[in-house]
C-alpha cells in the first residue's frame, strides 16, 4: 500500500481559493484604502470598464455594493456639464458701452463715426475723442445706441489681410464677442478668432480709421500702428 506524501501538489483551484481569501482581507482592510479611491475615481471618469476589471481583480462583497452605488449614481453625476476649454468668452451685453484703444497711438482714444462720413451710405468708423464716442451694444452684432448702425465687416482688399469696416443699416456681421472686455470675432465665425485690429492715421486730424486684423498686411502710403485691440472700459 502506497503512503500518500504529506509534500503532494495542492489543485490549482485551491491555490485560487486561498488567493482569493487573501485578496479579500487586503482589499476590505483599512490599511488599503486606496483600492476603494482608485475604484471610485475610475467610475467617476467614466471609465466604468476599466472599474469592473479592478472590481473583479480585488472581488469583495464590499466593492460590488459600491460598484452598485456608484452605476446608481452615475448618470447624475455625468449629466453636470464639464468646463470649456476654450478661451474665455462672456454673455451678450445688453448694457450699452464705449469701445476704446488701450496702447499707443489710440490709447483711450473710442469707437465712434468719423463726423463728415456720417451722412454717407457707409459712415466709416475711427477711434476718436471721447468727448464724441459713441455707446455700441455687443452680441453676435455690434450696434450703436447713437446711431442704431451695426457695425461690420468688409471683404479682403487686394488679397490684403487687414478687412475694412464700416457702420451699416444692416447687421452684415455677426461673427462679434467679447473675450473678457476685449472685442473678438468668435472661434465658430468664418473668421475664425480674431482680437487684433489695425488703427491708420485718418485724413480727419485727431482719428484713426480701423481695419480687422487676420494677418500682418499694411497699407502703403499711410501711417499704420498694428496689432491693436479693442475693450469696454469694464464689464460692471
Amino acid at each position: 500500500m502506497t503512503t500518500e506524501t504529506s509534500n503532494r501538489e495542492h489543485h490549482p483551484t485551491e491555490k485560487l481559493s486561498s488567493l482569493h481569501k487573501v485578496i479579500m482581507i487586503v482589499s476590505s482592510s483599512p490599511k488599503y484604502l486606496l483600492h476603494w479611491l482608485l475604484f471610485l475615481y475610475l467610475c467617476l471618469c467614466n471609465t466604468i470598464h476599466l472599474a469592473i476589471q479592478y472590481s473583479i481583480m480585488f472581488s469583495t462583497i464590499p466593492l460590488f455594493l459600491l460598484l452598485s452605488l456608484v452605476l446608481s449614481l452615475l448618470p447624475s453625476v455625468l449629466s453636470i456639464p464639464s468646463p470649456a476649454l476654450s478661451p474665455r468668452q462672456t454673455k451678450a451685453t445688453t448694457k450699452p458701452y464705449q469701445l476704446r484703444g488701450v496702447q499707443s497711438p489710440i490709447f483711450h482714444l473710442y469707437l465712434q463715426t468719423l463726423p463728415s462720413s456720417k451722412t454717407s451710405p457707409s459712415p466709416i468708423p475711427v477711434m476718436g475723442p471721447e468727448a464724441t464716442s459713441e455707446y455700441l451694444i455687443i452680441s453676435s452684432t455690434i450696434q450703436s445706441t447713437n446711431t442704431s448702425l451695426y457695425l461690420n465687416i468688409g471683404g479682403k482688399v487686394g488679397g490684403k489681410s487687414f478687412l475694412p469696416l464700416s457702420f451699416g443699416k444692416v447687421a452684415n456681421t455677426t461673427a462679434w464677442g467679447l473675450e473678457g472686455d476685449t472685442v473678438i470675432t468668435t472661434t465658430g465665425s468664418g473668421y475664425g478668432r480674431q482680437l487684433n485690429f489695425l488703427a491708420c492715421n485718418s485724413k480727419t486730424s485727431g482719428y484713426f480709421d480701423l481695419y480687422l486684423q487676420t494677418g500682418s498686411d499694411v497699407p502703403s502710403g499711410v501711417t499704420c500702428s498694428n496689432y491693436q485691440t479693442i475693450h469696454t472700459p469694464c464689464l460692471c
